[in-house]
């Protein structure tokens, strides 16, 4: 299958999942914040928060090794080691993820208030099947197969919103909140993992016959250790940097309303990413799988996820951002009302994460995370120190500030970083028409959401920037011929009925030269 299919049909089944993922949390994080308010929204944002940092500080190290050398070698043809560095990974994930909700437990019973205890064991308990979880997860990544994973995600997000909503009928509180969290990442863990069971004898034959004792490599434990240890320092780095560590300055500066105000604007914030995070995750697969077989076509399909990463996020950034008014007065109320100006900033800056991924995978994937480790510590410091700073006089809006800025000069830095040691290089003059497309349609629908009322702007101000922003990228000459060529190739994965639209549309973004060639092209003579 070639690499345009590739991503195309784990694009296509990661869509599945952008449903639930991208829809479904949304709309009951608004249920739950209209029921509980903003001061219980509060200590049950950090208070998940925490469970959140502290299961992706133990799974994140394992997962990613497991996933690098599990890819690596799957690339070279060797079941027997796979299945090793499979078991390896799943006996010390477990080990750890036990060890972290005892930990955690400890946490809740030492520095929490009686009445939080309930709720916050609850969501401790959950670092288990999380934890587990990750493993079923890294498998099917490393041999390209996304569908267990999508399939999964979408049984837990649906068992979790049920539950989350059960909550809110029968008036469970806080604890029923968290048991609601717990179930649905208890479901994910069994589902993932039947489903992977299923498919590993299948992967396993597909990489050939064994070429010896399904033992680990002599070296290839200290290996493992190693990239986990960086994995994991970049878990920590990452949590600073993207992670919302401002929670931790707004709990002890500011009143715990400023926390839940930062969690529904951060949370909005995140739609961006997840809208292009079908195709991001799929392009991310593609990038290891190709680093596996060779550095040039690992660095070529990073250059690609980069260059249509930046077309898809920027627009969806900015018009979050010109939207935030009216959609925090419409779905959460009066009594968030301060939380409007603080998605703005948050949506604007939420650009930059996206941007990270590619140059970010690529350096994982050739075995590069020492340097991320080093340059990632620079962008950790900056970002605390813009917390302490900003957070006590701006109280949510400095956490955004702040969030965004150590955003910023971490994607700068991993870009810089994947140029010296992959020689990943991005387009800079491309960087910016696209930019400027992006502006021109927000201000567009900045203009008509100032002119109609908040409902009308609401639903009308999507709509025409979906229309705007094809005319800004047409005007600006910024998808070029091949760019068309390769869109062209993925319409085997839309449905026959719809090809004619999606080619009409291919066209209308391109440039009248590139639309005009590819058509000669692909038309048909006499």
């Amino acid at each position: 299958m070639s690499l345009v299919r590739t991503v195309a049909r784990n694009s296509l089944w990661s869509g599945f999942d952008l449903i639930v993922d991208t829809v479904l949390p949304p709309i009951i994080t608004i249920i739950v914040a209209r029921a509980m308010g903003p001061a219980k929204l509060g200590a049950f944002s950090y208070v998940i928060w925490m469970s959140t940092v502290v299961a992706s500080l133990g799974c994140g190290g394992i997962w990613a090794a497991a996933r690098k050398y599990m890819a690596d070698y799957a690339g070279q043809n060797r079941p027997d080691v796979f299945r090793a560095i499979l078991r390896f990974g799943l006996a010390s994930q477990a080990i750890v993820s036990l060890l972290l909700v005892g930990a955690g437990l400890v946490w809740v019973f030492l520095a929490l208030a009686p009445d939080e205890r309930g709720f916050a064991t609850l969501a401790m308990v959950s670092i288990l099947p999380a934890g587990l979880t990750a493993m079923a997860t890294a498998v099917n990544t490393a041999v390209g197969d996304l569908r267990p994973n999508v399939i999964a995600s979408i049984a837990a997000g649906l068992m979790q919103a049920a539950g989350t909503c059960a909550t809110v009928v029968m008036g469970w509180g806080l604890v029923g909140l968290a048991g609601a969290q717990l179930a649905g990442k208890t479901c994910d863990c069994v589902v993932r993992w039947i489903l992977t069971s299923r498919r590993l004898p299948g992967y396993l034959q597909a990489m050939g016959p064994s070429a010896g004792s399904s033992r680990l490599p002599p070296g290839l434990a200290l290996k493992l250790t190693k990239f986990c240890g960086e994995s994991t320092i970049l878990a920590l780095l990452a949590m600073v940097v993207w992670n919302r560590s401002e929670m931790i300055f707004l709990k002890r500066f500011c009143d715990i309303r400023q926390v839940a105000f930062y969690s529904v604007a951060f949370g909005l914030s995140l739609i961006p990413g997840q809208i292009v995070g079908p195709f991001s995750r799929a392009a991310g697969v593609s990038v290891f799988a190709e680093q596996g077989r060779s550095a040039k076509a690992g660095r070529h399909v990073a250059h690609l996820y980069w260059r249509y990463l930046l077309l898809l996020v920027l627009p969806a950034c900015l018009g979050l951002s010109i939207l935030s008014g009216p959609l925090v007065r419409i779905l959460y109320g009066v009594q968030y009302h301060q939380a409007a100006p603080v998605l703005m900033l948050a949506a604007a800056l939420s650009m930059f994460a996206p941007l990270a991924n590619p140059a970010t995978a690529l350096v994982t994937a050739a075995g590069g995370q020492g340097r991320l480790v080093r340059w990632g510590l620079l962008a950790a410091v900056a970002t605390i120190a813009l917390d302490y700073w900003l957070v006590r006089y701006y109280a949510a809006m400095g956490g955004v500030l702040a969030n965004g800025l150590g955003q910023a000069i971490s994607t700068i830095s991993i870009i810089v970083i994947a140029r010296g040691y992959v020689d990943f290089r991005i387009s800079l003059s491309f960087a910016l028409r696209v930019s400027l497309a992006a502006l021109g349609m927000a201000a567009t629908v900045a203009l008509f959401v100032h002119l109609v009322p908040d409902i009308v702007g609401a639903v009308g101000g999507p709509l025409l920037g979906v229309v705007a922003y094809p005319a800004f990228l047409r005007m600006g000459r910024v998808v070029e011929e091949q760019d068309v060529e390769r869109l062209l190739k993925a319409e085997n994965f839309v449905p026959s009925k719809a090809r004619p639209l999606y080619r009409r549309l291919i066209y209308m973004v391109a440039s009248a030269r590139a639309g005009s060639s590819s058509m000669a092209e692909t038309t048909p003579t006499r």
